[in-house]
Parts: C-alpha cells; structure tokens; sequence
C-alpha cells in the first residue's frame, strides 16, 4: 500500500511540477528534531509520564518515509482554483484540437468524393479518346513525383507535330511502298491481357488478403474490376494507358512507397510485366471489352485510298488555259445615239 502512495505522489509531483515549490523550499525553515528527542508538548497540556513508545517497523533501505509525508502535505497545500484553471485550459486546448480534426475529416472526405467524380468522368473521356484512335494525353505527376524530363520532351514533341496533308507522301504510304515487310496487326500479336483472365489471379494470390470488401485497407478494394477502378483513399490506383502513373503498379514494382504486398516478397517479374501490359493496352475488365477497344481502334485507322479528283495531276494533254487579257473583262460605255 505503502509503494502505491509514493508513485501516486511521484505522479503528481511530476504533472504539477509548475503549480508548485520544490519540496525542500516550503521545509527549509522546518528545524529538524534531535534524534531520539521527544517532541515538544502542547503549551495547554500537561506532559504525561514517560512511557516507553511501542517499537515501530524500521524503513526498509533507501525509503524516506518523512519525504512522502512532505510531499503529500504539499499536494494538500495547492490551491484549487489553480488546479482547476489549469484543467479548464487543458480540457479546452483538447477540444480546440478535435474540432480541428473533424474539419480536416470532413474536408478530406469532400475532396476524395469529389476526386472519385472527375475520375469517372475521366475514364469517360479516355474511353472516347481511344475510341477514335487518338492517343489521351498522360496524366500529371502525383503530388511530390515529377515527370521525368525526356518523357516530358517526347510528349510536348508529339503534342507540337502537325498531322499529316492529305496526299503528301507521308499520307500516301501506297505511292512509296515500304522494302521490309510489314508490321504485325493488332490481330496477329498475342491478345492483350485484361482484367478477368489474368490481373484478378494475380490479386487473389497476393492482394485479396488486405484489399477485400471487408478489410479494404487504405480504402482500396481489389475483387472486382468496378471497385479497383474506384481506387482508394488517395484517389485513383489505375490510370489505363500508362503504368507509370498507376500507383497500384509503381507500388508493386516497388518504386514507390510503401512497397506492396507488405511484408512479403516482391511479385515475380513475370507478374509485373502482365500487370504493365495490362494497363499499356488501356487497363480492359475482360476479353470482350478488349477486343471492342481493338476492333474501334482498327475501325478508326484511316484506310489508303486512291488518289481524289482534287489530288489527282493536272492532264497537259488539255492545253494550257486559253490568255485573256483584262481589256476583254472592261465594262464598254454605251454609244451615244
């Protein structure tokens, strides 16, 4: 018992440490008693006889029982209107410190719902982009991560080039037929891999143990196409089209931080590179929606066409233009009757 009153008093001595004294300061005047002294008697009593005191425990080494006795009087000593000013000021600094929390909360909340929107409509937008054949500009760089100089320079090139004339030899790729055979199609070229067939495998083995409907850490769930494309507390993972600003795959590749899955070792190689041809190829949920993506392409590929009328060259066996001089397109006066 007697242990718990001394941390109890060594607690409050330090918490209160500014509301009072050092203890040897309100005892510096306190004359120590001789030992084996009595004490003094009260001036209005008359001393009994001396009786032999009864004997007492002796302290166990290294206790000071008069210095806890000192301290607790000094405890009682403080006065309680500065114990309670304090504790109003600390409670109210709390309650500063929460409410500023919940704006936060609710600011976060409201930019990540509104984030969420844009990126819908974002895919959208992609969506009609490759639907036409035209390439969609990359996103910008996360907070903190910069684009690298020579893909900035490549994308500003491309952006800066003009397309091609209609019947400039660029245009015309019949009238200058390539030496080397030609490239292989889209058709000939192993199917791109989506979602359904090959990325979900991937995250069942790996991600589902974190990343389900019922853990969902960092607010990311990964079993199905609608909720990955979701993303997750920071915003979106997938960014179709360009693996390097798709946090999913930088985070799996370890380039970034914090490196996934988490106290395991890293995907295989052949792992990772299924995941970047998977959102090189515009991040498909299966193999139909794939191949819709390849047939539109394909459609919107301008096909070679023989030259028009106004391409065509001019006959020189028609003759050059009859001359005419402007004195033929003068307006004449009328004669005078």
């Amino acid at each position: 018992m007697r242990g718990k009153q001394k941390s109890l008093a060594r607690m409050l001595v330090l918490m209160l440490s500014g509301l009072t004294t050092p203890t040897g300061a309100l005892h510096a005047q306190e004359p120590a008693a001789p030992a084996g002294a009595n004490p003094p008697a009260p001036a209005d009593v008359t001393p009994a006889a001396p009786t032999t005191p009864p004997e007492s425990p002796a302290p166990a080494p290294g206790e000071a029982q008069p210095t806890l006795d000192r301290i607790l009087e000094d405890l009682s000593k403080i006065d309680p209107a500065l114990l309670s000013e304090r504790l109003a000021a600390t409670q109210a600094q709390i309650a500063k410190l929460r409410e500023e929390n919940e704006a936060l909360k609710a600011k976060i909340a409201a930019n990540e719902a509104e984030a969420q929107k844009l990126g819908i409509h974002a895919l959208l937008l992609e969506a009609l982009l490759k639907v036409r054949g035209v390439a969609p500009a990359p996103p910008p760089p996360a907070p903190g991560q910069a684009m690298a100089p020579a893909q900035g320079a490549v994308a500003a090139a491309e952006a800066m080039t003009p397309p091609p004339v209609a019947g400039s030899p660029v245009a015309s790729p019949a009238a200058n037929p390539p030496a080397t055979a030609p490239a292989m199609t889209t058709t000939d070229a192993a199917p791109a891999p989506n979602y359904q067939d090959h990325v979900y495998p991937i995250f069942s083995e790996s991600c589902l143990g974190c990343h389900n409907p019922d853990k969902a850490k960092g607010g990311l769930v990964l079993d199905s196409f609608a909720s990955m494309m979701q993303g997750g507390g920071s915003g979106a993972v997938i960014a179709p089209g360009s693996p390097d600003q798709s946090r999913l795959f930088r985070l799996v590749a370890h380039l970034e931080a914090p490196e996934m899955p988490p106290m395991r070792s890293k995907l295989s190689d052949d792992k990772i590179e299924v995941l970047r041809r998977w959102i090189t190829a515009g991040a498909h949920a299966d193999a139909a929606s794939a191949q819709r993506a390849a047939d539109a392409a394909a459609s919107a590929t301008p096909m070679t066409e023989a030259p028009s009328a106004s391409a065509a060259p001019i006959d020189q066996e028609s003759g050059p233009m009859p001359a005419a001089s402007l004195a033929d397109f003068a307006v004449k006066p009328i004669a005078s009757v």
